[in-house]
Protein backbone atom coordinates (compact mmCIF):
# COMPACT_ATOMS: atom_id res chain seq x y z
CA UNK A 1 0.00 0.00 0.00
CA UNK A 2 1.43 3.58 -0.68
CA UNK A 3 2.44 5.96 2.18
CA UNK A 4 -0.47 8.38 2.85
CA UNK A 5 0.01 12.03 1.56
CA UNK A 6 0.80 14.30 4.38
CA UNK A 7 -0.72 17.41 4.03
CA UNK A 8 1.22 20.14 6.27
CA UNK A 9 -0.93 22.40 8.02
CA UNK A 10 0.22 25.22 10.65
CA UNK A 11 -1.44 27.53 13.03
CA UNK A 12 -0.58 31.28 13.47
CA UNK A 13 -2.74 32.77 16.46
CA UNK A 14 -2.64 33.36 20.28
CA UNK A 15 -2.69 30.81 22.26
CA UNK A 16 -5.69 32.82 23.94
CA UNK A 17 -8.00 33.02 21.18
CA UNK A 18 -10.69 30.57 21.72
CA UNK A 19 -12.07 31.46 18.19
CA UNK A 20 -9.38 30.44 16.83
CA UNK A 21 -8.89 27.05 18.52
CA UNK A 22 -12.54 26.32 17.33
CA UNK A 23 -11.68 27.22 13.72
CA UNK A 24 -8.91 24.23 13.59
CA UNK A 25 -10.98 22.19 14.94
CA UNK A 26 -13.75 22.23 12.40
CA UNK A 27 -10.51 21.67 10.07
CA UNK A 28 -9.76 19.06 11.61
CA UNK A 29 -13.37 17.32 12.03
CA UNK A 30 -13.78 17.75 8.24
CA UNK A 31 -11.45 15.64 7.06
CA UNK A 32 -14.21 13.06 6.96
CA UNK A 33 -16.01 15.28 4.75
CA UNK A 34 -16.59 15.48 0.66
CA UNK A 35 -14.11 17.97 -0.13
CA UNK A 36 -11.15 15.61 1.90
CA UNK A 37 -12.87 12.37 0.47
CA UNK A 38 -12.72 14.15 -3.33
CA UNK A 39 -8.44 14.65 -2.78
CA UNK A 40 -7.80 11.33 -1.27
CA UNK A 41 -8.94 8.98 1.67
CA UNK A 42 -4.79 8.47 2.67
CA UNK A 43 -4.49 11.77 3.41
CA UNK A 44 -2.62 13.17 6.84
CA UNK A 45 -2.78 16.34 8.27
CA UNK A 46 0.29 17.42 9.82
CA UNK A 47 -0.31 20.10 12.29
CA UNK A 48 1.85 22.58 13.72
CA UNK A 49 1.25 25.22 16.15
CA UNK A 50 2.25 29.00 16.36
CA UNK A 51 1.44 31.29 19.06
CA UNK A 52 1.63 34.83 17.59
CA UNK A 53 1.00 35.87 21.81
CA UNK A 54 -1.02 39.36 19.86
CA UNK A 55 1.86 40.83 19.01
CA UNK A 56 3.52 42.22 15.60
CA UNK A 57 6.91 41.57 15.74
CA UNK A 58 6.05 37.52 17.13
CA UNK A 59 3.57 37.60 14.88
CA UNK A 60 6.47 38.04 12.04
CA UNK A 61 8.65 35.95 12.96
CA UNK A 62 6.48 32.84 13.57
CA UNK A 63 5.29 33.65 9.94
CA UNK A 64 8.94 33.44 8.60
CA UNK A 65 9.09 29.83 10.64
CA UNK A 66 5.59 28.57 8.91
CA UNK A 67 7.25 29.56 5.59
CA UNK A 68 10.64 27.47 6.60
CA UNK A 69 8.72 24.56 7.38
CA UNK A 70 6.62 24.45 3.76
CA UNK A 71 3.32 24.08 4.96
CA UNK A 72 0.21 23.58 2.58
CA UNK A 73 -2.38 25.78 4.25
CA UNK A 74 -1.93 28.17 7.33
CA UNK A 75 -4.99 29.12 9.20
CA UNK A 76 -4.10 33.00 10.82
CA UNK A 77 -5.96 34.03 13.03
CA UNK A 78 -5.36 37.74 15.12
CA UNK A 79 -6.57 40.90 15.44
CA UNK A 80 -7.03 42.81 12.20
CA UNK A 81 -4.23 44.95 12.82
CA UNK A 82 -1.94 42.19 13.06
CA UNK A 83 -3.58 39.93 10.61
CA UNK A 84 -3.24 43.19 8.19
CA UNK A 85 0.96 43.22 8.72
CA UNK A 86 1.24 39.16 8.13
CA UNK A 87 -1.14 38.61 5.48
CA UNK A 88 1.16 40.23 2.55
CA UNK A 89 3.91 38.65 3.52
CA UNK A 90 2.18 34.90 3.37
CA UNK A 91 0.79 36.29 -0.18
CA UNK A 92 4.21 37.15 -1.72
CA UNK A 93 4.90 33.74 -0.80
CA UNK A 94 2.27 32.11 -2.33
CA UNK A 95 0.68 30.84 0.92
CA UNK A 96 -3.43 30.90 1.53
CA UNK A 97 -4.37 31.29 4.80
CA UNK A 98 -7.51 31.02 6.40
CA UNK A 99 -8.94 33.86 9.43
CA UNK A 100 -11.47 35.00 11.54
CA UNK A 101 -10.71 38.74 11.06
CA UNK A 102 -14.01 40.72 9.24
CA UNK A 103 -12.20 43.99 9.14
CA UNK A 104 -13.18 44.98 5.51
CA UNK A 105 -9.55 46.07 3.95
CA UNK A 106 -8.74 42.51 4.46
CA UNK A 107 -11.49 41.94 1.64
CA UNK A 108 -9.12 43.81 -0.78
CA UNK A 109 -8.14 40.70 -3.36
CA UNK A 110 -5.32 42.94 -4.83
CA UNK A 111 -3.92 43.68 -1.12
CA UNK A 112 -4.72 40.22 0.20
CA UNK A 113 -4.83 37.86 -2.73
CA UNK A 114 -4.35 34.82 -0.62
CA UNK A 115 -6.74 35.71 2.91
CA UNK A 116 -9.92 33.96 3.58
CA UNK A 117 -11.83 34.21 6.13
CA UNK A 118 -14.84 32.59 7.97
CA UNK A 119 -16.61 35.64 9.13
CA UNK A 120 -19.14 37.71 7.66
CA UNK A 121 -18.16 40.94 6.85
CA UNK A 122 -17.99 44.03 9.94
CA UNK A 123 -20.21 46.20 7.52
CA UNK A 124 -22.73 43.61 6.77
CA UNK A 125 -23.48 42.27 10.38
CA UNK A 126 -23.59 45.60 11.89
CA UNK A 127 -26.26 46.49 9.36
CA UNK A 128 -27.81 43.68 10.71
CA UNK A 129 -28.41 44.95 14.45
CA UNK A 130 -30.64 47.75 13.83
CA UNK A 131 -32.73 45.63 11.23
CA UNK A 132 -33.01 43.31 14.12
CA UNK A 133 -34.16 46.04 16.57
CA UNK A 134 -36.65 47.04 14.59
CA UNK A 135 -37.68 43.85 14.20
CA UNK A 136 -38.67 43.70 17.29
CA UNK A 137 -39.82 47.00 17.91
CA UNK A 138 -36.97 48.05 19.93
CA UNK A 139 -37.10 52.05 17.99
CA UNK A 140 -35.41 53.34 21.01
CA UNK A 141 -32.06 52.15 22.07
CA UNK A 142 -28.39 53.12 23.54
CA UNK A 143 -25.20 51.63 22.26
CA UNK A 144 -22.24 51.21 24.30
CA UNK A 145 -18.64 51.17 22.21
CA UNK A 146 -15.25 50.97 23.08
CA UNK A 147 -12.16 53.11 21.62
CA UNK A 148 -10.65 50.95 19.13
CA UNK A 149 -10.87 50.32 15.42
CA UNK A 150 -12.93 47.23 15.18
CA UNK A 151 -15.80 48.71 17.72
CA UNK A 152 -15.45 51.79 15.83
CA UNK A 153 -16.25 50.71 12.15
CA UNK A 154 -18.80 49.09 13.68
CA UNK A 155 -20.57 51.60 15.52
CA UNK A 156 -20.29 53.83 12.59
CA UNK A 157 -22.09 51.26 10.31
CA UNK A 158 -24.83 50.50 13.09
CA UNK A 159 -25.69 54.29 12.80
CA UNK A 160 -25.63 54.02 9.21
CA UNK A 161 -27.85 51.94 9.16
CA UNK A 162 -30.04 53.31 11.91
CA UNK A 163 -30.26 56.45 10.29
CA UNK A 164 -31.61 54.82 6.98
CA UNK A 165 -33.99 53.47 9.21
CA UNK A 166 -35.16 56.11 10.88
CA UNK A 167 -34.62 55.22 14.32
CA UNK A 168 -33.95 56.52 17.40
CA UNK A 169 -30.61 56.33 18.75
CA UNK A 170 -31.11 57.81 22.09
CA UNK A 171 -27.72 57.83 23.64
CA UNK A 172 -24.69 56.46 22.78
CA UNK A 173 -20.96 55.84 25.03
CA UNK A 174 -17.58 55.24 23.80
CA UNK A 175 -15.35 53.13 26.70
CA UNK A 176 -11.78 53.29 26.98
CA UNK A 177 -10.60 50.00 25.82
CA UNK A 178 -11.11 47.02 28.26
CA UNK A 179 -12.31 49.39 30.61
CA UNK A 180 -13.28 46.94 33.39
CA UNK A 181 -9.02 46.17 34.09
CA UNK A 182 -9.19 50.17 35.28
CA UNK A 183 -8.94 50.98 38.67
CA UNK A 184 -11.85 52.93 38.11
CA UNK A 185 -13.58 51.24 35.73
CA UNK A 186 -16.49 50.06 37.87
CA UNK A 187 -17.58 53.57 38.83
CA UNK A 188 -17.15 54.79 34.49
CA UNK A 189 -19.52 51.95 33.43
CA UNK A 190 -22.00 52.55 36.56
CA UNK A 191 -22.18 56.15 35.78
CA UNK A 192 -22.62 55.72 31.85
CA UNK A 193 -25.40 53.08 32.50
CA UNK A 194 -27.05 55.45 35.11
CA UNK A 195 -27.10 57.75 32.74
CA UNK A 196 -29.11 55.92 30.33
CA UNK A 197 -31.17 53.92 32.14
CA UNK A 198 -33.09 57.52 33.29
CA UNK A 199 -33.94 57.46 29.35
CA UNK A 200 -36.62 55.42 27.30
CA UNK A 201 -34.38 52.94 26.00
CA UNK A 202 -35.74 49.79 24.88
CA UNK A 203 -32.21 47.71 24.51
CA UNK A 204 -28.81 48.03 25.04
CA UNK A 205 -26.32 47.54 22.29
CA UNK A 206 -22.40 46.62 23.57
CA UNK A 207 -19.52 46.67 20.90
CA UNK A 208 -17.37 46.37 23.72
CA UNK A 209 -14.21 43.63 24.41
CA UNK A 210 -15.61 40.52 25.76
CA UNK A 211 -13.21 40.74 28.60
CA UNK A 212 -15.54 43.95 29.67
CA UNK A 213 -19.35 41.89 29.00
CA UNK A 214 -19.27 40.51 33.13
CA UNK A 215 -18.88 44.02 34.62
CA UNK A 216 -22.03 45.74 32.19
CA UNK A 217 -24.11 43.22 33.53
CA UNK A 218 -23.11 43.39 36.95
CA UNK A 219 -23.48 47.11 37.24
CA UNK A 220 -26.53 46.84 35.01
CA UNK A 221 -28.03 44.68 37.70
CA UNK A 222 -26.92 46.65 40.89
CA UNK A 223 -29.28 49.95 39.30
Amino acid sequence: MANAEVLKFSTLYPSSCSDCTTLTKSIFDSKQSLYFDSISHDVTLALEAFDSKEDSGTALEQSQMIIQKQSSFISAGSNSAITMMYSPYFSHKGYPHLGISSWPTLSDREKYPMHFSVSVPTRQCAALVPEFLQQMDWNRFALLGSDTPYSTFYVEGIITRTKELKMKLVDSEIFPYRVSLQSNGREIIRSVLDRMMKLQIYAFVTVVHQIDIPLLFDVAHEL
